[in-house]
């Protein structure tokens, strides 16, 4: 063949094979370059012109390849992108979630999570009980009527108190002008409490408690419900130590979580705080609470409060009952087994919680941005009362020692 024919034949031959089209392995690109040129076959022996023309073809053969290949490589990209994404989405929504079960994890149900008709189907445990007689100390109640009127009014609570013989008279503290009205009936006392709730906020139920008719004072919130039996249990129990405050809902502190200590878990008999939703004390121990009120007032109360004025009263009173009785850190008595449940929501004139204390979130609803805001609420008002109690905690105890 001559020089001339084999230089046409050379060029006319394809640079690319047809079995190198159905290549669609990873390593197609190793054998495309491994590959026998179609030249090689050509008589002639090793010319410039036939490396010259293999080179070319070896060069089209692996810019094929890497042609084939970016869709690949575009693909696993792809695919790693929305990986991490899911990861980094997890991981958020397992924080949320912890911060939502922090501190509120209990051993058993708890009643007072569910309104009357959700109660019908929680079967309580069998408690075997004596029948005791009542004491016959009488009793003042003082309850706040702030932003759900239809609570006080429609609810079974003012009824349940009303008829307990017992109670002798129930002190109805109106703190919100456009929601107080005249509640009738010989054993309530309305009393316009705007001024004092504008001056010294939730304390001011320890304020006219030292107004009460009476020695025994039970405080309780608009939005508990329980039975006579009840009431009965936890005035007996008060009646055979009344140097402590007596409840149904305790909390202990416990350092290292992320509220500054507070729990919401309720604590069982010997306990440190008892909330005011439900719980009884002396007359003499509200005036105890404005005695020492000072120790945290600036700082804490005004400056790093959250909520209403004096939010996380609860807690100092019963911080003060222990330093004034002496009796200990625990000396106060938590009845958690006491049939106690929360008036349904109904019967409140707002909705999301917006203007309960502790943010009112239950259950679960992630797409809803007012849930978020009831989660962000909650969160600050449980720092604040970690911080409150460890720093009343430890001003009490310096403030001790002095003495």
């Amino acid at each position: 063949m001559t020089y001339s024919k084999r230089l046409r034949t050379s060029r006319s031959m394809p640079l690319m094979p047809s079995a190198v089209n159905n290549q669609s392995s990873d390593d197609s690109d190793i054998e495309l370059c491994s590959q026998e040129s179609p030249l090689s076959s050509i008589s002639g022996g090793d010319s410039p012109i036939r490396r010259r023309a293999a080179a070319d073809a070896a060069a089209r053969y692996s810019y094929r390849a890497s042609i084939q290949k970016e869709p690949r490589k575009v693909k696993r990209t792809f695919m790693c992108v929305i990986s991490l994404f899911a990861s980094c989405w997890a991981i958020f929504m397992c924080f949320i979630l912890w911060q939502f079960h922090i501190g509120n994890v209990a051993p058993t149900v708890d009643p007072i999570a569910f309104s009357l008709e959700e109660r019908r189907f929680i079967p309580l445990p069998p408690r075997v009980t004596i029948p005791l007689p009542l004491p016959p100390n009488k009793i003042s109640v003082l309850l706040i009527n702030y932003s759900r009127p239809r609570m006080v009014r429609d609810s079974s609570l003012m009824r349940t108190l009303l008829a307990h013989p017992n109670v002798d008279e129930v002190l109805l503290l109106h703190a919100n002008p456009k929601t107080a009205f005249e509640f009738v009936h010989p054993k309530v006392v309305n009393i316009d409490a705007t001024r004092q709730n504008d001056e010294i906020g939730l304390s001011l139920r320890f304020y006219f408690c030292q107004l009460a008719k009476h020695d025994w004072i039970l405080h309780v919130d608009d939005d508990m419900q329980f039975p006579t039996s009840t009431l009965n249990e936890l005035l007996i129990e008060y009646s055979r130590n009344p140097k402590r405050i007596v409840g149904r809902f305790g909390r202990d502190l416990k350092l290292g979580n992320s509220f500054n200590g507070y729990s919401s878990s309720n604590s069982h008999k010997s306990t440190e705080v008892i909330l005011t939703k439900l719980m009884a004390m002396e007359k003499s121990t509200c005036s105890a609470f404005f005695d020492y009120s000072h120790l945290i007032w600036d700082d804490v109360v005004l400056t790093s409060g959250e909520g209403p004025l004096w939010n996380g009263e609860d807690i100092f009173m019963s911080l003060v009952a222990n330093h004034v009785y002496g009796q200990g850190d625990s000396n106060n008595f938590a009845m958690d087994w006491l049939d106690v449940w929360q008036a349904s929501d109904s019967l409140k004139d707002y909705d999301n919680g917006k203007l309960d204390i502790s943010g009112g979130m239950k259950g679960y609803r992630l797409w809803d941005w007012q849930w978020w805001q009831s989660v962000l609420r909650r969160n600050r008002h449980y720092s604040y009362r970690g911080q409150l109690w460890q720093t009343a905690k430890q001003r009490l105890f310096e403030l001790g020692d002095r003495q």
